[in-house]
């Protein structure tokens, strides 16, 4: 029988400057990568990622859109498999003064 071992969420967002005109790149954003506690460890994730990335590019190339990299939410649960992935985390401090956290790899 068939199972479902791991599954990965995001798209191809097109990027706009602060005016909200478009700025002609594509960034991937990721918003989850997941996989059954029992099956981690054996290289579904990072796979599912590297499908992803280069899907992503592929379709950035087709809509004329420079791509310029991916970025995700990096949680304490997620940490390690970004850093496997050795994608670097960033912090951002919001108008109201909220830090937050995610994870960048550039193109």
């Amino acid at each position: 029988h068939k199972e479902v071992v791991g599954t990965l969420d995001g798209g191809l967002i097109d990027l706009q400057d602060e005016t909200g005109k478009n700025t002609n790149e594509s960034i991937f954003m990721v918003f989850y990568v997941a996989s059954k506690p029992d099956d981690r460890q054996y290289g579904f994730g990072r796979e599912l990622m590297i499908s992803a990335y280069e899907y992503a590019k592929k379709e950035a190339e087709k809509r004329k859109k420079k791509f310029i990299g991916a970025a995700g939410e990096c949680t304490y649960t997620s940490r390690n498999f970004w850093e496997k992935m050795n994608w670097k985390r960033c912090y951002m401090r919001h108008a109201d003064n909220i830090c937050s956290g995610g994870a960048w790899s550039g193109a």
